[in-house]
């Protein structure tokens, strides 16, 4: 049992989506380099603020996990990065902060068209725009406090305390 979660861990950091390294904006429109999350634990996903199914359970997954990490006492940090960068501006990312009670470890932040193309591939999230509506996979990503990928979970259907579990394994 050991050696195979010692095979799944090496095949997954093998072959990991990366964070990549770019400066996007926040709720406030500043630049916010995605490498400035490096220090604590990272929950991270992509949704948009129109979305009314898989969005919003995703978020409330991740707030489900982020309780997990309080109620470990690991600090954490949160991210959302918008799929829609047209219509998701600062505001709107401020008033969904302000409607979903978004605590200050959550950062949600608005990338260029670019930017988005990069992340969805890098994350290697799927993703389909028509007129009114994103199609997207629903992934939940943890890093650990380096912003190395430690896991990644697809749906909401995952058992919120193992990000903790990961990554105090990985604890010296």
């Amino acid at each position: 049992m050991v050696a195979l979660a010692l095979l799944t861990s090496l095949a997954l950091a093998q072959a990991s989506p990366a964070l990549p390294s770019m400066t996007v904006r926040d709720e406030d429109g500043a630049g916010f380099a995605l490498s400035s999350l490096a220090g604590k634990p990272v929950v991270l996903t992509m949704a948009y603020t129109n979305c009314k199914t898989r969005c919003p359970m995703t978020i409330n997954a991740m707030k489900k996990v982020e309780a997990s990490f309080v109620a470990a006492g690991v600090p954490v940090q949160v991210v959302v990065i918008t799929l829609d960068p047209h219509n998701d501006s600062p505001e709107k990312l401020k008033a969904t902060r302000a409607v979903r009670s978004l605590g200050p470890q959550w950062h949600l932040l608005v990338a260029s068209d670019e930017q988005t193309t990069q992340l969805l591939a890098s994350l290697q999230v799927k993703a389909r725009r028509d007129d009114f509506h994103i199609d997207h996979e629903a992934k939940v990503f943890v890093f650990d406090s380096q912003l190395s990928l430690r896991t990644q979970y697809s749906g909401w259907k995952f058992d919120v305390d193992e990000p903790v579990r990961l990554l105090a394994e990985k604890r010296p």
